[in-house]
C-alpha cells in the first residue's frame, strides 16, 4: 500500500464566546466512537478530570458526526466545545460553505491538536485515481472537507465528477459500506493511526491507499 499526503488540516477546539450553560458538566462534541476525534476528546477530558476539584465542572466527551456537527453544536449551545478542522472553522466564522450568509463571529480556536492527511481508501482493483471512473465513492457529507478535496483531486487527475457515482454519507459509515460492497472507495481526511482505515485494512477485504502525485501535492 502507498499513500500521498496532501495539505493537512488542523484539528482544533472551538468555543462559543460568551455562552452561558447551566449544566454541571462541560461537553466536548467529538466524533464517532472509533474515530480519532473521540479519542482525542476523551484524552483531554481524562487529563482535566484527573486534577479537578469539587468546585470544578466534570468534562465529558459526546459522540457526534464530526466537524460540521461539532461547529453547529457549539453555535446552538448544545456543546461547550467541539473538535473541527481549521478550514471549516474559518468558513463558519466567515459565513461561507455550509454557513453561507450566516457568519458566526463569536467562534474561537482555543487549542491546536494535530494534523490530518487526505487519505483515499479503495478496493485492491483500483490502483490510481483514473481507475475511479465508473466507481462508487463516498466523499462524506455535503460541505465537508472530504467532499471539497475529492472534487479538486478528481479534476486534477482528469476524471470528471460525472464519471464517478458520488455517495455523500458520513465517513463513520464508510467502512461498513465498503464491506457490504456498496462503495468501491472513500476519501477520509483524518489523523493517523485511524480505526476507520486500520480496521478495513485488517479485514477480509483487500484494499489499497491511493497515492497522490507529488507535483499535485
Amino acid at each position: 500500500m502507498s499513500v500521498g499526503k496532501l495539505g493537512s488540516s488542523v484539528a482544533i477546539c472551538v468555543i462559543w464566546a460568551g455562552s452561558v450553560f447551566a449544566e454541571d458538566s462541560v461537553k466536548i462534541s467529538s466524533g464517532n466512537t472509533v474515530g480519532t476525534y473521540y479519542a482525542a476528546s476523551s484524552a483531554v477530558a481524562k487529563m482535566s478530570n484527573k486534577d479537578r476539584t469539587d468546585s470544578d465542572k466534570y468534562i465529558m466527551t459526546v459522540a457526534s458526526g464530526g466537524s460540521l456537527d461539532n461547529i453547529d453544536n457549539v453555535v446552538k449551545q448544545i456543546s461547550h466545545f467541539g473538535l473541527a478542522q481549521a478550514n471549516l472553522l474559518e468558513k463558519a466564522i466567515q459565513g461561507k460553505g455550509p454557513w453561507k450568509g450566516k457568519p458566526h463571529k463569536k467562534l474561537r480556536a482555543v487549542l491546536k491538536l494535530y494534523t490530518e492527511d487526505v487519505t483515499i481508501v479503495a478496493s485492491d482493483k483500483i490502483n490510481s485515481l483514473a481507475d475511479l471512473k465508473g466507481k462508487r465513492v463516498n466523499i462524506g457529507r455535503p460541505g465537508s472537507s472530504d467532499a471539497l478535496y475529492f472534487r479538486t483531486i478528481l479534476l486534477d487527475s482528469g476524471v470528471q465528477p460525472d464519471d464517478v457515482t458520488i455517495i455523500e454519507k458520513a465517513q463513520s459509515s464508510s467502512q461498513d459500506l465498503m464491506q457490504k460492497g456498496e462503495i468501491d472507495a472513500y476519501i477520509f481526511t483524518v489523523g493517523h493511526p485511524a480505526f476507520a482505515v486500520r480496521n478495513i485494512s485488517s479485514s477480509k477485504e483487500d484494499i489499497s491507499l491511493l497515492a497522490l502525485d507529488q507535483s499535485f501535492i
